[in-house]
């Protein structure tokens, strides 16, 4: 009973957003695989670790390290991805790693326990 409940509550993202990325990067041959994973909600932001290295500051937390990745649509409209690492507490990100836009609407988390 606990998967189908799971299945419920998690949200993935929209068929739009993975076709925009997949027509942009035909190079990647799994994205539509690898972007099936569910949607985390966001937690708390805090920025506070080395710019570039969320597997550092991920691993430095004594939280659930998450890998997977971060999706985001720019100020141009368009959609991007990128591979992150990320931690979760009671089912909702925290993150360490500092972003420029410091989580606007537009972010998503997707990713499974590592």
């Amino acid at each position: 009973m606990k998967f189908y409940q799971y299945i419920r509550e998690n949200k993935k993202l929209s068929n739009e957003i993975i076709k925009k990325l997949s027509n942009d990067r035909p190079h990647w041959k799994t994205i539509k695989k690898d972007l099936i994973l569910p949607i985390i909600p966001k937690g708390k932001y805090i920025g506070s670790g080395r710019n570039q290295d969320c597997f550092t500051n991920s691993k430095k937390c004594e939280l659930d390290t998450y890998e997977g990745y971060l999706i985001w649509k720019d100020s141009d409209g368009d959609w991007n991805v990128v591979n992150h690492f990320f931690n979760v507490d009671n089912g909702k990100v925290i993150e360490i790693t500092p972003l420029e836009d410091k989580w606007n609407k537009n972010t998503y988390y997707i990713g499974k326990k590592i």
